[in-house]
């Protein structure tokens, strides 16, 4: 969703607010995968007051096709493409790092 942020509506600014929280308690508090979505269950159930964040261009280095190419591959090259696809989205927000921190602490 990050990649593909939409109109300034409640909806979207939602959507990227919770996939760029995501992002950052995973890549930068060190959350792990598995226990993200009980995070973001918590998160949207006491939501804090979303924003739209200008979108970042380019949004991200790589893109799905990225990944569909590495799929054909061996495990680890599906591994590591995801690994930069991901961390390529998070850096084209990094602006944004102290919002979707802010966000995260509403996270009980």
């Amino acid at each position: 969703m990050a990649q593909h942020p939409g109109v300034p509506e409640r909806r979207s600014m939602q959507s990227v607010g919770v996939h760029l929280v995501g992002l950052y308690l995973v890549l930068e508090c060190g959350l792990r995968p598995a226990d993200l979505s009980a995070v973001l269950q918590r998160l949207l159930a006491r939501p804090p007051v979303w924003r739209w964040l200008d979108p970042p261009e380019p949004n991200g280095t790589l893109t799905i096709a990225a990944l569909e190419a590495a799929a054909a591959e061996q495990a680890p090259a599906l591994d590591r493409a995801i690994d930069a696809y991901v961390r390529g989205v998070w850096e084209a927000w990094s602006r944004y790092r102290e919002q979707v921190a802010d966000w995260a602490k509403a996270a009980p």
